[in-house]
């Protein structure tokens, strides 16, 4: 089951909120926005993912995933049916 709240303000996007819960569920670290989400890996070499509160672009969470994936050590998959 998804947990909708996180110890992080809610994004008002409900598909940027799942992956959101996606990082945390992975050990990822969500710092709160004054402009954006940080969000910092707990692997050693720091890696660090940007989330806007305000995307403007329709695609947004698909180059975000796509970013993680290949820049980061995120691994998707941490939630069944959630990609």
């Amino acid at each position: 089951m998804v947990r909708k709240h996180g110890y992080w303000l809610t994004h008002s996007d409900k598909h940027i909120q799942v992956f959101l819960v996606e990082l945390a569920n992975a050990n990822w670290r969500i710092i709160d926005p004054p402009k954006y989400y940080q969000c910092l890996c707990p692997c050693p070499l720091k890696h660090k993912i940007i989330v806007h509160l305000t995307p403007s672009d329709a695609y947004y969470l698909s180059h975000l995933r796509q970013f993680a994936r290949n820049r980061t050590c995120y691994k998707p998959g941490y939630l069944k049916g959630v990609n």
